[in-house]
C-alpha cells in the first residue's frame, strides 16, 4: 500500500481472510476466463456469460475480484491503453469513423500497455460508434442489462446502444461479431 498512490483505497482495517465460498467463486470464474482466453472466438452464449462474470468481478455491489483484492491487501491494476495507443485512438476518432473497435488489450497489444487502476480502466473506450466512445464498463453493462444476459431491455436504449447493436450484428471481426470480439479482448486482458 505504501509503495503506490493507493488507488484501491487499501487499509489495514480492511484486511481479512476470504471465505471458502469467495475463493471457490473466484477459482470457478478464473477457470472460465482462462477457457475463453484460450478460444479463438467468443460465441454469443459466451458473450452473455462473460458480461455476467466481468460485471460480478468488477462492477457489482460486492465485486468478487475487488473485494478479494481488498481483503488480501492487493492493489488492483488492469492492463489499459498506453500513451501511444491513446494518441492513435484519438487520431482515428478525430476522423469521425462510423465505427472503431479496440480489440487486443494488454500484453499482446501492438501498442504496449499501461497499468491502470479500475477507476481509470473501466472508463477507457473499447468502441467508437458514430461519434460516441463506449467505455469498457458501459459495454459490459450494455450486454448484461440490455441484451439479455442479466436483463433484456429492447426499448429503453440510448442512441449509441441502438447504433452499436445495428453495426455489431453485421460486422464480423476475426470470425466473430464485433461485440463478442471486444468482450473477448476484455476477458483476455488479465
Amino acid at each position: 500500500m505504501a509503495a503506490s498512490a493507493n488507488p484501491s483505497d487499501l487499509s489495514f482495517a480492511k484486511l481479512g481472510s476470504p471465505t471458502s465460498e469467495h475463493v471457490n467463486r473466484f477459482r470457478q470464474d478464473l477457470g472460465r476466463l482462462r477457457r475463453w482466453d484460450s478460444q479463438s472466438v467468443l460465441t454469443r452464449d459466451d458473450l452473455d456469460d462473460a458480461s455476467l462474470l466481468v460485471y460480478r468481478w468488477l462492477f457489482d455491489k460486492h465485486p468478487v475480484l475487488v473485494d478479494l483484492c481488498t481483503l488480501l491487501g492487493v492493489q488492483l491494476w488492469l492492463p489499459g491503453m498506453s500513451a501511444r495507443e491513446q494518441a492513435y485512438v484519438d487520431a482515428v476518432d478525430a476522423l469521425g469513423p462510423a465505427f472503431r473497435v479496440q480489440g487486443v488489450i494488454g500484453m499482446n497489444s501492438p501498442f504496449g500497455l499501461a497499468w491502470r487502476p479500475l477507476t481509470a480502466w473501466r472508463r477507457e473506450s473499447g468502441f467508437h460508434v458514430d461519434g460516441h466512445g463506449v467505455a469498457r464498463e458501459a459495454l459490459v453493462r450494455f450486454v448484461r442489462n440490455k441484451l439479455g444476459a442479466g436483463h433484456f431491455d429492447q426499448v429503453e436504449r440510448t442512441k449509441w446502444q441502438r447504433d452499436l447493436t445495428a453495426l455489431s450484428s453485421s460486422l464480423i471481426v476475426m470470425g466473430q461479431d464485433a461485440l463478442s470480439y471486444q468482450m473477448r479482448a476484455i476477458v483476455g486482458s488479465g
